[in-house]
């Protein structure tokens, strides 16, 4: 297998490159690359947040996972972070998104830098196009939260791998840490109502999940009246597709619509959540029901700066120290789990 090679050299000339990039100005940016790709990284092109935490956080990725030899990004948008695993080393990377305008500048970038070695493919979580064991290790940052089946996408993940191989997670809304509640409140009702003003461009949408579910009822039942649309609408909130109609059929027979899923937000037709509640411990769970053995990790590498810099230093070495601190101290979190030799079906 590939991890029991010795990983590559770094690769000093693309690393430059891509720092360089993350450098240029918004004209320079979209010259090759999408509006989106820009606003995604805003927070290195506008709020200052320096290079070096990104290739420190896959350096520590690259050691959780036991410097493996092919990896599979899942979820990877735009391919930053599949490039930075080939840059550090990885001999092998799979950069698998599911949207096309993700994987077209993810195709841009790889070229861009001249690397070998990093494969780029647009696929679904759900409907996994890759043999059996075929990794060494894969990662999911911050997407598992939008995945419309998680549970699902784990188990697929869990195919993927060799026995013994690891995935893993990490996720930027930890739904147990003080205020989360509140604070993704803001982004869901965004969402669900197309209203964004309250929200940082980087966060902006056009849609409105409210306005696509009446249009979707309206279209398949145009005999509807305005207030029973708009009733359905309401009512179907965080269902997806089919799902949608059928408890909208329900209610014409005269049935209330059950909907069990109704403080969750996704959209109505892909399914791709706004924000899954997550956490340590339900994650940990879902890992462990996919066939993996789980374990909490600290995602915080630094650098650190500004004037609470050694404060957050040390609250990063007690999370490495005590990663269970991380269930309720930390926004952030990740969890490693260890690929068992019978997945889960």
């Amino acid at each position: 297998m590939e991890n029991h090679q010795p990983p590559d050299a770094v690769n000093t000339e693309a690393l430059a490159r891509l720092r360089a990039l993350f450098q240029e100005g918004q004209a320079a940016v979209l010259r090759r690359y999408s509006q989106w790709f820009y606003s995604y990284h805003a927070d290195l092109y506008v709020h200052g947040v320096p290079f070096e935490v990104y290739v420190r956080k896959v350096a520590g990725i690259v050691r959780a996972l036991g410097e493996p030899g092919c990896v599979l990004d899942l979820a990877a948008g735009f391919g930053v972070y599949s490039c930075l695993l080939r840059i550090l080393g990885v001999r092998h990377v799979v950069s698998m998104d599911y949207h096309w305008e993700k994987s077209k500048d993810a195709t841009t970038l790889v070229r861009e830098l001249g690397l070998d070695g990093v494969h780029i493919l647009k696929g679904d979580a759900l409907a996994f196009p890759l043999k059996e064991g075929r990794f060494d290790g894969a990662l999911t940052l911050a997407c598992l939260s939008h995945i419309r089946e998680p549970e699902a996408a784990l188990r697929n993940l869990a195919r993927a791998l060799r026995p013994g191989g690891k995935v893993y997670v990490f996720e930027d809304n930890n739904s147990t840490y003080p205020g989360y509640e509140k604070h993704m409140s803001v982004q869901w009702e965004a969402a669900e109502s197309g209203n964004y003003d309250s929200l940082p461009s980087e966060k902006r949408n056009t849609e409105s999940y409210l306005a696509i579910r009446s249009d979707m009822i309206r279209t398949a039942f145009s005999d509807m009246s305005a207030e029973a649309v708009a009733h359905c609408a309401r009512e179907t909130r965080g269902l997806y597709g089919r799902a949608i109609l059928e408890a909208t059929e329900g209610y014409r027979r005269g049935d209330s619509i059950r909907n069990p899923r109704r403080h969750l937000v996704c959209h109505p037709v892909s399914g791709e959540f706004e924000e899954y509640p997550l956490n340590p411990g339900l994650v940990k769970a879902m890992l462990a029901n996919a066939g993996f053995v789980p374990k909490l990790r600290s995602p915080h590498y630094g650098p650190f700066r500004g004037r609470f810099r050694l404060l957050k230093a040390l609250g990063a070495a007690a999370f490495r120290v005590c990663p269970m601190l991380l269930r309720w101290a930390s926004p952030t979190f990740a969890v490693v789990g260890n690929r068992i030799d019978a997945p889960t079906p």
